[in-house]
This record gives structure tokens, C-alpha cells and sequence, in this order.
């Protein structure tokens, strides 16, 4: 009996440490896919830069546009936008105000003239004529806030300085045995 008793608590011991193994690695994975989700988002948006790029030199060169790269370029990346933003979601809003409100809405950094577009879209309050410069302006100032994230043969985007606090920071993972 006292036989059989032993063998069941190591059998406990066992499944136990199988149990924490496997909450370890679905940790693990959790945070890759993270990782992974975060890594698509970037990739895409190199892609939409590209396909812009590459509709503007077409169009430099007096070549056809063809309707598939026109239309993924920087006019299909603004409808995508407009789709997250609701139609008064800035209205009444500081231009700081409904910046962090919309970088949080979208998730990731924007150009300049995407986030213009997108504020604009959600009716933020402007009464400036050259409302491009007065919000660039507006943003510059807030270093607390918004910072310029420039990449090499990339367009400056803008993004929030708690996102940049967050990339710096190291992930845990526990190790697997």
C-alpha cells in the first residue's frame, strides 16, 4: 500500500510539473504571436509606403498606373484609416488631444499627411487656412507626448512617446524545461 501511495505522488508530481511546463509555453507563444502581430503590422505598412512609391515614380515616368497598385497605394491606406476613426470622433478635441486619441484608435505610427487626413476625417477643431503646418507645429511642441520615428528610406511618422517607453522595455519569458 505504501508502495502504491508513492507511485501516485510522484504521478502528482509529474502531471503538476507537465502543467506548469505547458502554462510556460503558452506564455511563451502568447508573446511571440505578439511579436509576430506587431512584425505584420510593420510589414504592411512598408508595403502600403511601397506601393505608393512605386505609383509615384510610375506616374514620374509617364507610365500606366495599373488599378491594382493605384488602388492599395495611399488612397486605399486612408480609407483603411477612416474605417477605424468615427466621423466625430475629434470633435470639440485640441489637436494633441485628438492626435493621442487617434494613434491610440490606429495602433501603430502615422505619416504626417495620413494623420492629418484621419484628424481631419474625425472633425477635429481647426480654424487655421494651413492646417497641415499648424498641426505639425502643435505636435512638435508636445515632446512630452508625440515623438518622429525616422527610418532610413522611410517617410517620418509620428507615434506616441509611451509606445516608444513600451519598445524598450524587455519582455519576460519564462524557460521552458
Amino acid at each position: 500500500m505504501d508502495e502504491d501511495l508513492g507511485a501516485l505522488q510522484a504521478a502528482l508530481r509529474k502531471v503538476e510539473r507537465d502543467i506548469e511546463t505547458k502554462d510556460d509555453h503558452v506564455v511563451r507563444l502568447r508573446s511571440e504571436i505578439g511579436r509576430m502581430e506587431r512584425e505584420i503590422l510593420l510589414v504592411e505598412d512598408d508595403k502600403r509606403e511601397d506601393l505608393g512609391g512605386m505609383r509615384y515614380l510610375r506616374k514620374k515616368l509617364g507610365l500606366a498606373v495599373e488599378e491594382e497598385a493605384a488602388g492599395k497605394g495611399k488612397d486605399a491606406l486612408s480609407d483603411e484609416l477612416l474605417k477605424l476613426i468615427p466621423p466625430d470622433a475629434f470633435k470639440g478635441l485640441h489637436v494633441t488631444e485628438a492626435t493621442v486619441k487617434c494613434l491610440r484608435l490606429v495602433g501603430h505610427g502615422l505619416t504626417h499627411g495620413e494623420l492629418v487626413q484621419t484628424l481631419l476625417h474625425g472633425k477635429v477643431t481647426t480654424s487655421s487656412a494651413r492646417t497641415a503646418d499648424t498641426f505639425r507645429t502643435a505636435l512638435a511642441r508636445r515632446k512630452d507626448l508625440f515623438v518622429v520615428v525616422r527610418e532610413p528610406g522611410k517617410r517620418p511618422k509620428w507615434e506616441l512617446v509611451e509606445w516608444k517607453r513600451l519598445k524598450t522595455e524587455p519582455v519576460k519569458i519564462s524557460a521552458v524545461s
